[in-house]
């Protein structure tokens, strides 16, 4: 047991021995060889041997300064290192400048309200309505006729006729040579019963046969014509820019016509 042992022991020694006299005589040859080639040959062995060696971490170098295009700076004190903010200083005025206030100053009117109606002036919102008056206020003779609408009114020194709606509105006539009334040539009722009332007469008939919206708005007459100027029971008017006031004595008041077609009575 023990002889077999040593044997197989001693195999195992020589086949040791035996690799190793393998392995050095490659070694050998292989140097042998390499010693005998050429340089260009041992240059590319060196080569190889270099790609198969891993690299060795160099040292990283400081990139190289760029040269600066701005120039340089020479520091004369601590003080002048600090930037000054620039101050602006406004320009000195050459002149003295006075604002002068604009005053609007009113238009004096070419008339003054008459004595009948200039107190009504100081409500504002009637004195701007009707604006400045063109004309003197004026007592003239007129004549008056109630309706179950209204009534009919004649302002003798323009011979104009106007018909007042108790709704708030008012017309101005004549409108055309038909409104006109000619003494001894148109009949003293243009239409309707030959009485009055219920029909007016001349040239309120006229206006009132004339024109529907009158005789329609208006209705029947209710009294005949009255007439006045005869001592002191005159009525007055005055024109104004924006309309007209006019002061009767049979309705004891002052009424304002507008030109927008309205009245209010005072």
């Amino acid at each position: 047991m023990l002889i077999q042992r040593n044997a197989r022991d001693l195999v195992l020694v020589i086949l040791a021995l035996m690799i190793c006299l393998a392995c050095y005589s490659v070694y050998a040859i292989s140097f042998f060889n390499y010693s005998n080639s050429t340089a260009s040959e041992q240059t590319q062995v060196a080569s190889l041997v270099q790609s198969l060696t891993p690299p060795v971490a160099s040292t990283p170098q400081p990139p190289p300064a760029i040269p600066s295009i701005t120039p340089a700076l020479t520091p004369q004190s601590s003080a002048s290192a600090t930037a000054t903010p620039a101050r602006l200083v406004p320009p000195t005025p050459t002149g003295t400048f006075t604002a002068t206030p604009i005053r609007v100053v009113p238009q004096a009117c070419p008339f003054a309200a008459g004595g009948s109606f200039a107190r009504f002036l100081s409500d504002t919102t009637v004195a701007s309505r009707l604006g400045c008056p063109t004309e003197t206020e004026a007592t003239v003779e007129s004549a008056v006729e109630l309706f179950q609408g209204g009534f009919m009114l004649w302002r003798g020194a323009s011979n104009r006729l106007f018909a007042v709606y108790n709704e708030g509105k008012w017309g101005a006539y004549p409108k055309g040579d038909y409104d006109w009334f000619r003494e001894g040539i148109d009949p003293e009722y243009s239409c309707g019963t030959k009485s009055s009332p219920p029909s007016p007469r001349r040239g309120f008939s006229k206006v009132w046969c004339n024109n529907p919206e009158v005789r329609n708005t208006l209705g029947n007459a209710l009294e005949y014509e009255q007439g006045y100027c005869m001592g002191n029971q005159c009525d007055s008017f005055q024109d104004f820019q924006g309309g007209m006031m006019y002061r009767s004595v049979k309705f004891a008041g002052v009424y304002i016509f507008y030109i927008d077609g309205t009245w209010q009575k005072k």
